[in-house]
Formats: structure tokens, sequence, C-alpha cells
């Protein structure tokens, strides 16, 4: 629950530093939230995966821009933890087993 409201809290902040809303930026960070509160086999995977990706494609610009991007690459800390706890954690994998949907 705690990395679902993260999403969304993380893209609100970075339409905020960024300076403009995007409907696209809302969007998956929403959907991403709904598939894990309500435990989609596997969902966890497939979000651990996005925000990685996210990670790994601005982690570079992030450190060669230091210290502009210092809050991008505490953002990245944030990320890999949640990532991490996505993957290896027991008590969140287990939310997401033996399940197709929760009803």
């Amino acid at each position: 629950m705690i990395i679902a409201v993260y999403l969304i809290v993380k893209a609100v902040i970075n339409m905020v530093i960024g300076g403009g809303f995007s409907l696209m930026g809302i969007i998956l960070p929403v959907a991403m939230a709904l598939v894990l509160f309500k435990g989609i086999r596997f969902t966890n995977l497939i979000v651990a995966l996005i925000v990685a990706w996210g990670v790994m494609t601005n982690i570079k610009y992030n450190i060669t821009h230091l210290p502009s991007t210092l809050i991008y690459i505490i953002e990245a800390v944030i990320d890999i933890l949640a990532v991490l706890s996505l993957v290896t954690n027991n008590k969140v994998r287990q939310h997401f087993e033996n399940k197709l949907t929760k009803e």
C-alpha cells in the first residue's frame, strides 16, 4: 500500500517540479497503484520492472548533473527500495500469490 501511494505522490511531485500536468503522467501511476492494491498475480513484478526501467533510463543524466538533480537521485534510491520490496519481501510477494484477481 505504501508503494502504491508513493507512486501517485511521486507522479504529482514530478509534475509540479516539471511545471505541467500530464494525463498519462498520472494514469500510469494510478493504474500501477490499483493493481498493487488489488494484488493481481505477478503485477508486483511488472510494476517493479516499470519502476526499475525509469531509474535506469534517467540515472546517468541525474548523476552527471549533480547537484541540481539531487532530488532525482533521492527519488531513484526510493524507487530502488520499492523495487527490492516488490521482488524480495515475503509479505509483499504473498499478497500477489495464488490468485488471478482478488474478489
